[in-house]
């Protein structure tokens, strides 16, 4: 299976005047501890002996627990004032949206935005209620367009597909009886085909019936900051799926659906009807 690279916080140092300021802290606290004379020690001891003799009919158990607690309590507060700071990593989060654009066609935006944290805020951003057209473009310059030549296409069968990619490809339970799978495509970042760590960041799947209709399955990994978009007729209908994601989903020379699977978007098209397009899309499992 193709290894993922993932960035891990690893030699984690502490300022290099850390250990010379710790020090002289330490001086300090002992030099502030006060004195005492042989007798006022020999005094101390034994009032310490006469509390330790009373208690010694407490069991082996007690005494040991009682030392765990002190162990276990020093240990917390080590590592509460020794460790390395925690790093945190917010979920990027997943918006889809759907915009009207006249003249017969629609817009549709999907993303995998990722915010940066605001302590005085809500740490995880509603989908935005709107684009104006220059944002839009803005955002698709984060997009790479398969047929601009920065993928290739790598032929392979469902478990070398499942391998390959850097998301769990989905099952699919629901295909029309007219239709075998014809191909199964990979499309890897052009250039890393050969690499041991190489990945596939989206599933072409191509389905034939005997009298040459055709369906396409099209499994998308949205990377962090992506954001793509997809022309529509106006007529584009949002529906609800059985697992609660909404879809969106047109009819005419071909029926085609758009949603979202987590941080995979789907995309199918094909000589179907709307309920057989549905029925696809309620019959993929995660």
């Amino acid at each position: 299976m193709a290894n993922i690279k993932n960035e891990k916080m690893e030699n984690q140092e502490y300022p290099a005047e850390f250990e010379s300021l710790f020090n002289d802290a330490f001086q300090k606290a002992i030099d502030t501890l006060p004195t005492y004379s042989e007798a006022e020690r020999r005094k101390s001891w034994e009032r310490i002996q006469k509390k330790l003799n009373r208690r010694r009919n407490f069991g082996k158990r007690r005494r040991h627990a009682k030392l765990f607690g002190i162990v276990a309590a020093s240990m917390i507060l080590g590592a509460v004032m020794f460790s390395p700071p925690l790093v945190t990593k917010a979920i990027s989060p997943i918006f889809q949206e759907l915009k009207n654009l006249g003249s017969g066609m629609s817009q549709i935006v999907f993303g995998n935005v990722q915010q940066q944290a605001d302590s005085s805020k809500a740490k995880t951003t509603p989908p935005p209620d709107g684009f104006t057209e220059e944002e839009l473009q803005e955002m698709s310059k984060s997009v790479h367009l398969v047929d601009s030549g920065t993928y290739s296409y790598v032929k392979m069968n469902m478990d070398e597909a499942r391998d390959t990619l850097a998301f769990s490809l989905p099952r699919i339970s629901y295909i029309p009886d007219r239709f075998t799978l014809h191909s199964l495509e990979v499309v890897i970042p052009a250039g890393t085909s050969d690499d041991p760590n190489s990945f596939g960041k989206s599933a072409h799947l191509l389905y034939i019936s005997q009298n040459n209709q055709s369906l396409r399955l099209i499994f998308d990994l949205l990377m962090t900051n992506e954001v793509l978009s997809t022309i529509s007729n106006e007529n584009t209908e949002e529906v609800e799926i059985n697992n609660g994601s909404i879809a969106y989903i047109s009819t005419g020379n071909v029926t085609e659906i758009n949603m979202m699977l987590g941080n995979v978007y789907f995309n199918a098209f094909g000589d179907v009807d709307k309920e057989e397009m549905l029925a696809i899309a309620n019959g993929l499992n995660q």
